[in-house]
Protein backbone atom coordinates (compact mmCIF):
# COMPACT_ATOMS: atom_id res chain seq x y z
CA UNK A 1 0.00 0.00 0.00
CA UNK A 2 1.22 3.68 -0.83
CA UNK A 3 -0.05 6.47 0.77
CA UNK A 4 0.21 10.12 -0.82
CA UNK A 5 -0.94 13.21 0.50
CA UNK A 6 -4.36 12.57 -0.14
CA UNK A 7 -4.86 9.16 -1.28
CA UNK A 8 -4.23 5.46 -0.95
CA UNK A 9 -3.13 3.68 -3.70
CA UNK A 10 -3.57 0.03 -3.09
CA UNK A 11 -2.65 -2.81 -6.00
CA UNK A 12 -5.59 -4.18 -6.87
CA UNK A 13 -7.56 -7.73 -6.38
CA UNK A 14 -9.81 -8.99 -8.19
CA UNK A 15 -12.24 -8.38 -5.46
CA UNK A 16 -12.13 -4.43 -6.63
CA UNK A 17 -13.75 -5.50 -9.73
CA UNK A 18 -17.27 -3.71 -8.92
CA UNK A 19 -15.48 -0.39 -8.03
CA UNK A 20 -13.53 -0.12 -11.06
CA UNK A 21 -16.99 -0.65 -12.87
CA UNK A 22 -18.54 2.33 -11.22
CA UNK A 23 -15.32 4.25 -12.28
CA UNK A 24 -15.56 2.79 -16.10
CA UNK A 25 -18.97 2.61 -17.09
CA UNK A 26 -18.93 6.10 -17.69
CA UNK A 27 -18.08 6.68 -21.30
CA UNK A 28 -17.12 10.01 -19.74
CA UNK A 29 -13.66 7.74 -18.29
CA UNK A 30 -13.82 4.80 -20.43
CA UNK A 31 -13.71 5.82 -23.81
CA UNK A 32 -10.71 7.36 -23.92
CA UNK A 33 -8.69 4.37 -22.81
CA UNK A 34 -8.28 2.76 -25.78
CA UNK A 35 -8.17 -0.94 -24.44
CA UNK A 36 -11.30 -1.42 -23.93
CA UNK A 37 -13.93 -1.93 -25.98
CA UNK A 38 -17.31 0.25 -25.73
CA UNK A 39 -19.82 0.13 -23.75
CA UNK A 40 -17.59 -1.14 -20.93
CA UNK A 41 -18.90 -3.93 -19.12
CA UNK A 42 -18.31 -5.50 -15.99
CA UNK A 43 -16.62 -8.45 -17.24
CA UNK A 44 -14.07 -6.18 -18.83
CA UNK A 45 -13.37 -4.84 -15.01
CA UNK A 46 -13.12 -8.14 -14.27
CA UNK A 47 -10.39 -8.86 -16.67
CA UNK A 48 -8.65 -6.01 -16.16
CA UNK A 49 -8.49 -6.89 -12.03
CA UNK A 50 -7.20 -10.28 -13.04
CA UNK A 51 -4.43 -8.73 -15.16
CA UNK A 52 -3.17 -7.09 -12.49
CA UNK A 53 -2.94 -9.64 -10.06
CA UNK A 54 -0.75 -11.19 -12.62
CA UNK A 55 1.08 -8.45 -13.08
CA UNK A 56 1.87 -8.32 -9.69
CA UNK A 57 2.37 -11.92 -9.62
CA UNK A 58 4.97 -12.07 -12.20
CA UNK A 59 6.90 -8.45 -10.91
CA UNK A 60 5.92 -7.00 -13.89
CA UNK A 61 3.79 -4.16 -12.51
CA UNK A 62 2.49 -2.09 -9.91
CA UNK A 63 -1.10 -1.38 -10.78
CA UNK A 64 -3.59 0.31 -8.17
CA UNK A 65 -6.99 0.99 -6.59
CA UNK A 66 -6.85 4.83 -5.82
CA UNK A 67 -8.83 5.32 -2.65
CA UNK A 68 -9.41 9.21 -1.13
CA UNK A 69 -8.28 9.23 2.33
CA UNK A 70 -11.27 11.75 3.21
CA UNK A 71 -13.88 10.18 2.67
CA UNK A 72 -12.37 5.94 1.96
CA UNK A 73 -13.81 5.63 -1.70
CA UNK A 74 -12.21 4.12 -4.63
CA UNK A 75 -12.17 6.91 -7.53
CA UNK A 76 -9.77 5.77 -9.92
CA UNK A 77 -6.82 3.59 -10.82
CA UNK A 78 -3.31 4.08 -11.51
CA UNK A 79 -0.45 1.97 -11.97
CA UNK A 80 2.78 0.85 -14.20
CA UNK A 81 3.38 -2.08 -16.21
CA UNK A 82 5.56 -4.11 -19.00
CA UNK A 83 3.63 -3.06 -22.12
CA UNK A 84 6.21 -2.89 -24.97
CA UNK A 85 9.42 -5.54 -24.73
CA UNK A 86 11.27 -3.71 -26.39
CA UNK A 87 11.58 -0.41 -23.93
CA UNK A 88 10.89 -2.72 -20.67
CA UNK A 89 14.41 -3.95 -21.45
CA UNK A 90 15.75 -0.66 -20.94
CA UNK A 91 13.87 -0.04 -17.95
CA UNK A 92 11.36 1.91 -19.11
CA UNK A 93 7.48 0.98 -18.31
CA UNK A 94 4.13 2.28 -19.31
CA UNK A 95 2.15 4.49 -17.00
CA UNK A 96 -2.13 4.36 -17.17
CA UNK A 97 -4.45 6.19 -14.98
CA UNK A 98 -8.38 6.82 -14.82
CA UNK A 99 -9.78 8.78 -12.29
CA UNK A 100 -13.85 9.47 -11.58
CA UNK A 101 -15.56 12.36 -13.77
CA UNK A 102 -16.66 13.66 -10.38
CA UNK A 103 -13.15 14.08 -8.79
CA UNK A 104 -11.19 15.56 -12.36
CA UNK A 105 -9.15 18.73 -12.15
CA UNK A 106 -8.17 17.79 -8.47
CA UNK A 107 -4.59 17.44 -9.17
CA UNK A 108 -5.56 13.51 -7.95
CA UNK A 109 -3.93 11.79 -11.19
CA UNK A 110 -0.31 13.86 -10.74
CA UNK A 111 0.00 12.69 -7.04
CA UNK A 112 -1.04 9.07 -7.93
CA UNK A 113 1.23 8.91 -10.50
CA UNK A 114 4.34 10.32 -8.68
CA UNK A 115 3.83 7.86 -6.06
CA UNK A 116 3.56 4.87 -8.16
CA UNK A 117 6.47 5.39 -10.19
CA UNK A 118 8.64 6.53 -7.17
CA UNK A 119 7.64 2.76 -5.80
CA UNK A 120 7.93 1.09 -8.83
CA UNK A 121 11.42 2.93 -9.52
CA UNK A 122 12.91 1.59 -6.07
CA UNK A 123 11.25 -1.96 -6.23
CA UNK A 124 12.07 -2.37 -9.90
CA UNK A 125 15.29 0.02 -10.52
CA UNK A 126 13.52 1.11 -13.61
CA UNK A 127 14.87 4.06 -15.69
CA UNK A 128 11.92 5.72 -16.78
CA UNK A 129 7.98 5.84 -17.83
CA UNK A 130 6.05 6.52 -20.47
CA UNK A 131 2.20 7.04 -21.73
CA UNK A 132 -0.07 6.69 -24.31
CA UNK A 133 -3.14 8.83 -25.23
CA UNK A 134 -5.30 9.60 -27.81
CA UNK A 135 -4.57 13.06 -29.34
CA UNK A 136 -8.09 14.38 -28.62
CA UNK A 137 -6.92 13.66 -25.22
CA UNK A 138 -6.40 17.36 -24.43
CA UNK A 139 -6.96 17.13 -20.56
CA UNK A 140 -5.22 14.06 -20.07
CA UNK A 141 -2.26 15.15 -22.23
CA UNK A 142 -1.79 18.22 -19.21
CA UNK A 143 -1.84 15.90 -16.78
CA UNK A 144 1.11 13.81 -18.15
CA UNK A 145 2.82 17.12 -19.03
CA UNK A 146 2.48 18.21 -15.66
CA UNK A 147 3.70 15.10 -14.20
CA UNK A 148 6.85 15.96 -16.07
CA UNK A 149 6.21 13.84 -19.13
CA UNK A 150 7.11 15.07 -22.74
CA UNK A 151 5.94 14.82 -25.96
CA UNK A 152 8.01 12.32 -27.90
CA UNK A 153 6.23 10.54 -30.59
CA UNK A 154 3.02 10.76 -32.86
CA UNK A 155 1.30 7.47 -34.51
CA UNK A 156 -1.77 6.12 -35.45
CA UNK A 157 -2.66 3.07 -32.35
CA UNK A 158 -4.90 0.26 -32.78
CA UNK A 159 -7.21 -0.04 -30.27
CA UNK A 160 -10.80 -2.08 -29.78
CA UNK A 161 -12.51 0.59 -31.14
CA UNK A 162 -10.35 2.33 -33.95
CA UNK A 163 -7.66 0.46 -35.84
CA UNK A 164 -6.36 3.85 -36.69
CA UNK A 165 -6.24 6.34 -33.13
CA UNK A 166 -4.13 9.35 -33.78
CA UNK A 167 -2.10 9.16 -30.55
CA UNK A 168 0.65 10.41 -28.70
CA UNK A 169 3.38 9.06 -26.63
CA UNK A 170 5.09 10.58 -23.91
CA UNK A 171 8.05 9.64 -21.67
CA UNK A 172 9.59 10.64 -18.81
CA UNK A 173 13.06 9.80 -17.35
CA UNK A 174 13.53 8.68 -13.56
CA UNK A 175 17.58 9.23 -13.63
Amino acid sequence: MLITPRLILRPLTIGDTDQQFDVLRDPAVSASIGVFKQPFTRDQAEQWCVAAEQFHATGTGLLCNIFEKQTGQSVGYVGTAVSDPSLAKDGIWEVGYWLRKDRWGRGYVPEALDGVTKEATAKFNLKGFFAELAKSNTNSARVVEKSGFSLRDEFLKATPDNPQRPSYRYFRCTI
